[in-house]
């Protein structure tokens, strides 16, 4: 079984529509048609079996369908922003360094 994610924009509009369906080995396919959220109130217990939508390999498969069909949309992991800027802020300081410690052995210096 083969996961499909796809997010495409809408007909008339700019807002993303997200579809998912599983290729079956028979290449049929399981189209997801809708998603039910369920309410619990405050202080109840959840079961445990609630709110579980797939497990093991299956959810995996869906997961990275999902990841790539938003990485192609230009969604990218919050994470990411955060270990780019990380990255940006590194290399300015190694720059200073190196600046620095080629002005300290004067091969910077003007003669």
């Amino acid at each position: 079984m083969t996961w499909l994610v796809n997010v495409s924009t809408a007909r008339w509009g700019l807002e993303p529509v997200l579809r998912m369906a599983r290729r079956n080995d028979d290449r049929s396919l399981d189209v997801v048609t809708a998603i039910t959220v369920s309410r619990f109130e405050q202080h109840h217990l959840v079961p445990d079996d609630e709110g579980v939508l797939l497990e093991g390999p299956d959810a995996t498969a869906f997961l990275q369908a999902a990841m790539d069909a938003a990485w192609e949309h230009g969604l990218r992991p919050s994470r990411l922003q955060e270990e780019r800027h990380l990255m940006a802020h590194l290399t300015d300081m190694r720059e200073i360094t190196w600046h620095l410690l080629k002005m300290n052995r004067g091969e910077g210096a003007s003669q």
